[in-house]
């Protein structure tokens, strides 16, 4: 078949671009639990936490949201978060991480934040020492960047990360939320 009259299925990387420019929030927690369970099917745990968290946060964060997104979505989502953390490993050094930290816009400036950063730091430090966060590296998350350093992020020293890994010298990479940086903090 030709497929007139289909809608052509795009990746997930320019859905996510599209459905970001046009605000449509309950699409892009949609799409982050689309490519987190391609991610746990695959058997990247890692990264499926990731996005399935991302999902999680974006449809919890606000009742519209969360009312478009559906109770099936929620619920697997739920789940698959669930399993994930009863897996070993998954913070690689059993140190534990914040996965996303998001403000909607129309809330900042208002010291969120910094009370759930706060509040994810106290609790880390009931189980170790240390905590640790992956920042975006384009000029989107500039104000995190310089939020995490003010607040006594470090680099790993390992260098950036791309879809996970870290990247090599001379690697190419592109400059998307794939591509991140490792801070982390003693407690």
């Amino acid at each position: 078949m030709f497929g007139f009259g289909k809608k052509e299925d795009k990746a997930p990387e320019k859905r996510l671009a599209e459905l970001q420019r046009k605000k449509d929030w309950a699409g892009v927690s949609r799409t982050y639990y689309e490519v987190g369970v391609a991610a746990m099917d695959a058997g990247d745990l890692h990264k499926a936490q990731r996005w399935l968290q991302r999902a999680d946060t974006i449809y919890s964060a606000d009742d519209n949201i969360y009312d478009k997104v559906g109770e099936k979505l929620m619920d697997g989502c739920s789940d698959r978060i669930g399993r994930l953390e009863d897996e070993d490993g998954l913070a690689g050094q059993n140190i534990p991480g914040v996965v996303d930290l998001i403000v909607f816009e129309k809330y900042r400036r208002k010291k969120i934040a910094t009370m759930l950063l706060d509040a994810a730091e106290n609790i880390a430090k009931q189980h170790c020492n240390k905590i640790y966060l992956d920042v975006c590296l384009n000029s989107d998350y500039g104000p995190a960047q310089r939020f995490y350093i003010k607040r006594g992020y470090i680099p790993d020293g390992k260098g950036v990360y791309y879809k996970e890994k870290v990247c090599e010298t001379d690697a190419v990479c592109r400059n998307d939320d794939e591509l991140t940086l490792c801070l982390a903090k003693e407690l």
